[in-house]
């Protein structure tokens, strides 16, 4: 239940004909996910909301995405660029993690328990990642070139601080 929102923000302020210093915000909102049939889906929490066209220095962090129990833990996750992302096999059975996704493209090839392999996001985009022996098993790497993306929470709700003033 992957989706994608894009948020944006424009700002511009006047006082008595005199320009008023914009100063960064915070962006936030809920987001509503329907179902088939026009149905709100229950939880949100799949979703990443994100600012396109704001520039801003990415802080690169590593996490996590754990193979175990033949799936990908957690589905989804949200990363800037530089960011490494590590996938643990907590299996007993040989497991893979790649990718064919544009520039982010990877293959960590086979290993089982207690092997961890990882790879670090040079380039924005939406990376599906796979294992090549269990056709069940997909996770999504999103990655952004700023600091404004956040998964929203099961609610639908989201907030996106500090963001800068617009023009």
């Amino acid at each position: 239940m992957a989706a994608r929102l894009a948020a944006g923000l424009c700002g511009l302020a006047a006082l008595a004909g005199a320009a008023v210093p914009l100063q960064a915000g915070t962006v936030s909102g809920r987001i509503t996910l329907l179902e088939k049939g026009g149905r709100p889906a229950p939880d949100c929490s799949e979703v990443v909301v994100w600012l396109e066209g704001a520039r801003g220095r990415v802080k690169p962090t590593r996490v996590s995405v754990v193979m175990k129990g033949k799936e990908f833990r957690p589905h989804l996750v949200a990363v800037g660029v530089g960011s490494t992302v590590e996938f643990p096999n907590d299996d007993p059975i040989f497991h893979n993690a790649f990718s064919v996704s544009g520039d982010n493209r990877f293959d960590l090839e086979l290993y089982k328990r207690p092997k961890t392999g990882a790879f670090t996001f040079q380039h924005p985009g939406v990376v599906r990642v796979y294992c090549n022996i269990h056709p069940q098993m997909s996770a999504v790497v999103v990655v952004r070139d700023n600091p404004w993306f956040s998964r929203a929470n099961s609610d639908g709700s989201f907030a996106l601080d500090a963001v800068p003033a617009g023009r």
